[in-house]
């Protein structure tokens, strides 16, 4: 990624830094927080931990955000316990016809 991109990313609000983060698992990709990183060539953990467990637990600070992420389990990686998540599918809303 070029430098001005990565400046501008650091300048980004946090909903827009999440909805870029989200691109990473919009192809239902099961991703620890290295590889999701690693897929939008971030060069630093911090830029996508605390925007995926927001997407996990749908709280950002005291506000709630939609939860768009599931973690579906850990597994080892460089020798730490890593958790594992996938975007949610979502269910098409019901329309009321009368």
């Amino acid at each position: 990624m070029h430098q001005h991109s990565l400046e501008a990313y650091s300048l980004l609000p946090t909903q827009k830094k999440s909805d870029f983060v989200f691109t990473a698992y919009q192809d239902g990709e099961e991703l620890s927080d290295r590889q999701a990183k690693n897929k939008l060539h971030l060069g630093d953990m911090n830029e996508v931990r605390p925007r995926i467990t927001e997407m996990v637990t749908g709280k950002s600070g005291k506000h709630t955000v939609p939860i768009r992420l599931r973690q579906i389990g850990k597994r080892k990686e460089n020798g730490r316990t890593v958790r594992i998540c996938v975007m949610i599918e979502r269910e098409p809303e019901q329309v009321e016809l009368f």
